[in-house]
């Protein structure tokens, strides 16, 4: 679809296959190049540090502005490291028991496939509802599809830590056997076994895996990442709950938890009122798209739905701001259009002409708006995907 050049676009993600490239080259003598090499004083040999690759990342923060007036900034509370905290489901035990935990579970979507990583760690940190209570914990690596124990970090008897105050308290654990992106794109999950001494809850700060993207046969970085939980499976005695967030991938369509949804319905409308719409952020401080990438194309895609089918017709119009910046727009017509409230639509729009930069990629915004054709509906959003192609020299 063609853009009208006004727009903030997001396009995030892309990120990268790294190549340590250390073959023996026909006619330099002896001479092996990992991204540069020369014979004598004349010939040279280069490749790119990362080749042509393709990833995709999603939108995991949200504003309601469908009344005209834009709401606060919908993050999952237990996603960044910021004093603003999520309780577990119920109260937890006094003592270990394998029967009880917490369990975070990644997508690791945004990463590229078999790129070594060094240093990767979780920051997990929280608090007691009550202080004076006493709260510990350690923890396991998994891969949450077949309940695959990875490494235990710490145990019952060798905690990781206590926590007895009512602000967060912050814990990096080191993971080195993480050594690959590809076991954090299988299922990855972190299992935390909690106590608190008083059977209460703790509260959830953030419960964030980093690291470092390698080249260089795994001994330089050219990028660092971070993950954050899609959704937290919670075993507890009083029993067990999976809380997800709404944007976190595409599982509708749904209601709470598992779509985005405006206070307000839209209007039966032939023109866009571009002051109603739902705002979709990126995660702060991304660098998908490490400086110095060049990037060759680039897409935005939104899956929704409507509320209200009955032979409804809603269209929505996407607004692209890069930088802070409204870009371009782009409107939805025919099948890129919802007349089902069962039946989920993915629209993709090629950004390629305004994502020109990792700038730009890693710093983009979505805007959408949407008209009706017979009943005033809201428009449910269930996931928002950036793609971005790019090599790095």
């Amino acid at each position: 679809m063609a853009l009208r050049y006004r727009f903030r676009v997001a396009v995030v993600v892309a990120v990268v296959v790294v190549v340590a490239w250390a073959a023996t080259i026909a006619g330099l003598p002896g001479t092996h190049a990992v991204w540069t090499g020369s014979t004598a004083a004349t010939d040279t040999v280069s490749t790119k540090k990362v080749f042509s690759t393709t990833l995709s990342d999603n939108f995991m923060d949200w504003i309601d502005a469908s009344s005209g007036t834009a709401g606060a900034v919908q993050q999952s509370r237990s996603a960044y490291l910021d004093g603003v905290t999520t309780n577990t489901n119920n109260v937890l035990s006094p003592t270990f028991n394998t029967a009880y935990y917490e369990e975070m579970d990644y997508t690791g979507q945004d990463l590229p496939p078999s790129v070594a990583v060094s240093n990767v760690q979780l920051t997990f940190a929280y608090a007691v509802p009550v202080a004076a209570e006493n709260a510990c914990f350690y923890l396991s690596a998994i891969r949450f599809s077949d309940n695959t124990d990875l490494q235990d970090h710490g145990s019952p008897a060798s905690t990781l830590g206590c926590v007895t105050t009512t602000t967060p308290v912050t814990f990096t654990i080191p993971l080195p056997e993480i050594t690959n992106t590809d076991t954090l794109k299988d299922s990855f999950g972190i299992r935390v076994y909690a106590t608190n001494s008083a059977s209460d809850k703790i509260q959830i700060d953030t419960a964030q895996v980093s690291g470092s993207l390698m080249y260089n046969n795994g001994t330089q970085s050219y990028n660092t990442f971070t993950m954050y939980e899609f959704q937290r499976q919670s075993h507890e005695p009083a029993g067990n709950a999976t809380p997800t967030w709404a944007l976190g991938r595409i599982d509708g369509p749904g209601a709470v938890g598992i779509t985005a949804v405006g206070a307000s319905a839209f209007p039966i409308s032939a023109s866009y009122t571009n002051t109603d719409y739902l705002e979709f952020d990126q995660t702060p401080s991304l660098t998908f798209v490490p400086p110095g990438a060049t990037i060759t194309s680039s897409s935005i895609a939104l899956t929704f739905y409507e509320t209200l089918a009955a032979g409804n017709v809603l269209c929505p119009d996407m607004m692209f701001y890069l930088s802070g910046t409204l870009t371009a727009t782009a409107t939805a017509s025919g099948a890129n259009c919802s007349s089902s409230t069962t039946a989920e639509t993915t629209w993709t729009v090629d950004t390629t002409a305004i994502i020109t930069t990792p700038a730009q990629a890693d710093n983009t915004m979505l805007r959408v708006s949407a008209i009706n054709s017979t009943s005033a509906a809201q428009l449910r959003v269930d996931y928002v995907k950036l793609t971005v192609t790019y090599s790095l020299s």
